[in-house]
């Protein structure tokens, strides 16, 4: 079986591990991403906020396919919060730091979101296997 070297293998596609697997391939390294499933594949939608839309999003370059992706835009929300009936909404726009274009944030259809992101991953650089289950690791050397 040949040998294969990387500088960092991350276990899961999801949104943490395409976007710390882009991160750290942007500025050179090797980096393996090993996902069990195989994408697009079914997650609950999720709600994001202004500062995962134009922060972590904007690093990663990948604010126009999320434009694309014609995702329901939120400009804030609602919580049920204790024993009140009575909900407490909120607008993003209400901060001094998010008025403006940044003011907004998705309800994203997490299938559609997550392969957006793994699909960076892959135009970052970094390899990507779908299908492969990470059973263990191996530690020796002072490696892993």
């Amino acid at each position: 079986m040949p040998v294969e070297e990387f500088d960092v293998v991350v276990a899961g596609g999801g949104p943490a591990g395409s976007t710390v697997a882009s991160l750290v391939a942007m500025p050179g390294h090797r980096v393996l991403l090993l996902e069990k499933e195989v994408f697009p594949r079914y997650q609950i939608g999720e709600s994001l906020l202004p500062s995962t839309v134009h922060g972590v999003c904007r690093l990663l370059g990948v604010t126009d396919d999320l434009a694309a992706a014609d995702f329901r835009v939120r400009r804030g929300g609602a919580f049920r919060w204790g024993a009140r009936p009575e909900p407490w909404t909120f607008s993003f726009a209400d901060s001094p730091r998010l008025a403006g274009p940044t003011s907004f944030a998705y309800q994203v259809e997490r299938a559609r979101f997550d392969e957006i992101l793994l699909n960076n991953a892959k135009r970052k650089g970094v390899e990507v296997r779908e299908g492969c289950s990470v059973t263990g690791v191996i530690e020796g050397e002072e490696r892993v």
